[in-house]
């Protein structure tokens, strides 16, 4: 057990604790942005993410009694590669406090073994590193409020039933004329046509 003195197994444990916590923080931010940038455009029919949600709102419409917790329910069980960003934040919280209790009992195991301030400071240093690059991380992402736009959007997009609306107005002949292709265009145009299929299927 005499490897545990060498001060190199507590910084590549910390590191990896680290950089695995910030990489998984990074992670759900990127799909928070989408979920939110999916949100601010539906009616076009953006809504990778957030189909889900859609799809079980049309299907069970007429037993939906309060929407707002219909929303906050499906919003937690959006997975990515079958796991939820709930869970993924936890396991960027919980990388985040092993990498800094291995540099607790690293730097106490130094101070046991007599080792003299430079060689114990680095420990602190890399636990307040980590500490801010994961909070700054956290304040830019801001997930609850990126999430309460979310809701509001889709609170929205339900409540005025603006998927009937899409797909009526697609259904319709007019969507051949010039001025609808030039606003949707003939690929955006297919792709709405492909969503409004499987969220009214």
């Amino acid at each position: 057990m005499g490897f545990l003195l060498y001060s190199w197994v507590y910084y590549t444990g910390i590191i990896i604790f680290f950089i695995c916590s910030i990489s998984i923080q990074m992670i759900v931010g990127y799909y928070v942005l989408k979920m939110e940038k999916e949100s601010q455009s539906l009616e076009e029919g953006n809504a990778a993410l957030l189909l889900p949600c859609i799809k079980e709102y049309v299907r069970a419409e007429l037993k939906i009694r309060n929407i707002s917790l219909f929303i906050e329910r499906n919003l937690r069980e959006i997975r990515i590669k079958k796991i939820s960003l709930i869970r993924l934040k936890h396991i960027s919280g919980q990388s985040l406090l092993f990498g800094i209790f291995l540099a607790g009992v690293g730097a106490c195991i130094q101070i046991i073994a007599g080792k003299t301030l430079g060689q114990i400071l680095p420990f602190y240093l890399l636990s307040f590193l980590g500490l801010y690059c994961y909070f700054s991380l956290s304040s830019w992402i801001d997930y609850e409020e990126r999430k309460k736009e979310i809701k509001e959007n889709l609170l929205d997009f339900f409540e005025h039933k603006k998927y009937w609306g899409i797909y009526q107005k697609f259904t319709l002949p007019e969507v051949e004329t010039k001025e609808e292709n030039y606003l949707f265009g003939e690929e955006e145009g297919q792709q709405l046509r492909e969503l409004l299929r499987e969220i009214l299927a």
